[in-house]
């Protein structure tokens, strides 16, 4: 599915709104149309003989109240089909920016790897807003227009002269033709523009994000380098969108000027003749005018929509990338109850080889088996695979070949989603929400207050609260938890993998900014973390693994022990 058909399915949704939006664009139209007969009536009568004065004095009066009247009613109309509109809309976009941020959580960790973080929100964001105007476009000004210009057509035909309508036609379509014919290059010069916005979006992020060691090594400088010569290249390329648009836009005014032209002079050249009335004349530079001054605005619309056209397209290229796992329903309920026991999981590799998307080879045909309710120890040299084989348990990358089993059943989509709520991580690069204490070590799990302090003793951190932290378990953690030491940040990792009792936990270097002392206590003498679970454990230190029932060694991608 793409964004499109997306879209359409979620404005479906809203049909009996839509349709009331639509009646009512309809009739403020026709209310618009009537308009200028009411300035041509007005018109004609101040032209009757002397002998019929009494006729203006009775009835232009009321023409110009009506023509008000009917000038407030369509004002009215308007109002209310941008209300409902709304009301239509904004639902229909808000699930969809639902959608595209759900799938894009679930995207592969290569995409996220592969990108800044924060080129991928200005991505998501501009390609949302772009998604909400195009609606709002459409709704509001592009259908009233079509209709609007149907309907002048249609007057002129049947009232008027056949020329009118040949005039009228002639020039609408040479400006859309025009127009079509010279925005290929605007969009491409949009998109463009769209990727280099995008990479100082990217730069920005990045530096945020990693601030302490641009202070660290005094590269402020060296950042906003950088930046300026981003910001050299996206000056370039707005001038070069601008230009192209410039030059579309002197095309369309040119063709408008000559289209209005016309008709004023053939209407002028008719009421000379004595063929048309001065009220004619009024009525059809009113229509004239009425047509072409929106679509002379285009001009601004169309490169708007261009614009908003190529946001989408970057959107649509993240919707359009399948997701790392497939679900086969939104439904929590699944084809087998993998975790209806409460016994701890067994885990069973068979011949499993990963390769990263460039090709080189991660996993090489590795086979073991993980007993429930065993303690394992990963162990071997940085770059060895350990990481890669922990992705593979949790799905976040899947195996290029091989099988993975959870209790003798595939890893498929819907056991990772029962398995989620049975498992906890602790992974080697932490990176905490910005809140507090007890909002990240709950982030995965309802458990009470009760519960909270013995994670708080079992983990060593309770100590931290009382002595170093003032504000307790409401302390603040800060932009990823860079407001706690790297010891306490490690602490309430451990106590966020633990605080849903899980039946599998998987720890990757849970220790390494731990002292020896919070090591021995968290790991050896706390009988809480390995008792009733299957623990793994991915370590350089093989102190920790004294209890292990089995120690597997990986070596470039294999098992060697």
């Amino acid at each position: 599915m793409n964004i499109y058909t997306l879209v359409r399915k979620q404005l479906t949704i809203k049909w009996r709104l839509i349709s009331l939006v639509l009646v009512m664009i309809v009739i403020s139209k026709a209310l618009t149309l009537t308009l200028p007969f009411f300035l041509k009536f007005t018109v004609d009568s101040f032209d009757t003989e002397v002998g019929s004065d009494a006729w203006i004095y009775s009835y232009a009066p009321g023409i110009v109240l009506f023509y008000v009247f009917v000038f407030l009613l369509s004002g009215v109309i308007d109002e209310l089909k941008e209300y409902y509109g709304e009301k239509s809309i904004q639902p229909a976009i808000t699930a969809i920016a639902e959608k595209i941020y759900n799938h894009t959580l679930y995207l592969p960790i290569d995409f996220f790897l592969d990108q800044k973080s924060g080129s991928i929100l200005k991505n998501l964001e501009r390609g949302i807003r772009a998604l909400q105007t195009l609606s709002s476009l459409f709704l509001y000004t592009i259908l009233p227009l079509i209709i609007e210009i149907c309907g002048v057509i249609f007057v002129l035909f049947f009232s008027y002269s056949f020329s009118y309508s040949i005039i009228l036609l002639s020039g609408i379509s040479a400006y859309i033709f025009l127009t079509l014919y010279l925005t290929n290059n605007l969009v491409t010069a949009r998109y463009e523009l769209n990727k280099t916005d995008s990479l100082i979006a990217g730069h920005i992020g990045e530096s945020i994000n990693n601030f302490e060691s641009i202070k660290i090594f005094f590269s402020a400088n060296k950042e906003l380098n950088k930046l300026k010569y981003l910001h050299i290249t996206y000056i370039e390329k707005v001038i070069s969108f601008q230009f192209l648009h410039s030059k579309l836009k002197i095309i369309q005014k040119i063709i408008v000027a000559i289209t209005i032209a016309a008709i004023l002079y053939l209407a002028a050249k008719e009421v000379l003749a004595n063929q048309l009335t001065k009220g004619d004349f009024i009525l059809l530079s009113a229509f004239a005018f009425q047509v072409f001054m929106p679509i002379s605005s285009m001009g601004i619309l169309w490169k708007d929509f261009q614009q908003n056209l190529a946001d989408i397209v970057q959107i649509q290229e993240i919707y359009k990338k399948a997701p790392a796992i497939q679900y086969s329903s939104d439904s929590p309920e699944s084809k087998t109850d993998y975790y209806a026991e409460p016994y701890p999981p067994s885990i069973s590799f068979q011949n499993v080889s990963y390769r990263y998307p460039n090709g080189n080879l991660a996993i090489d045909n590795i086979s073991f088996e993980i007993a429930s309710g065993s303690f394992v120890g990963i162990v071997g040299d940085n770059g060895s695979g350990k990481s890669t084989l922990l992705r593979l348990m949790l799905g976040l990358i899947q195996p290029t070949s091989g099988t993975i089993l959870i209790n003798g059943e595939p890893v498929e989509a819907d056991a990772l989603r029962k398995l989620s709520s049975m498992i906890g991580v602790v992974p080697q690069n932490i990176s905490l929400f910005h809140g507090s204490i007890s909002d990240n070590i709950f982030y995965n799990s309802e458990s009470t207050k009760t519960d909270f302090h013995t994670l708080l003793k079992l983990v060593n951190l309770d100590k931290d609260i009382a002595e170093k932290l003032t504000e307790g378990i409401d302390t603040q953690v800060g932009e990823k938890g860079l407001k706690l030491s790297g010891g306490q940040r490690q602490k309430v990792a451990i106590a966020r993998a633990l605080s849903n009792n899980p039946k599998l936990l998987i720890l990757d270097e849970p220790s390494s900014a731990l002292d020896e002392r919070s090591e021995g206590i968290t790991f050896i003498e706390k009988e809480q973390i390995l008792k009733n679970r299957t623990v793994i454990l991915i370590t350089h230190n093989r102190n920790l693994l004294k209890n292990a029932s089995l120690i597997l060694e990986i070596s470039k991608g294999k098992l060697i022990d």
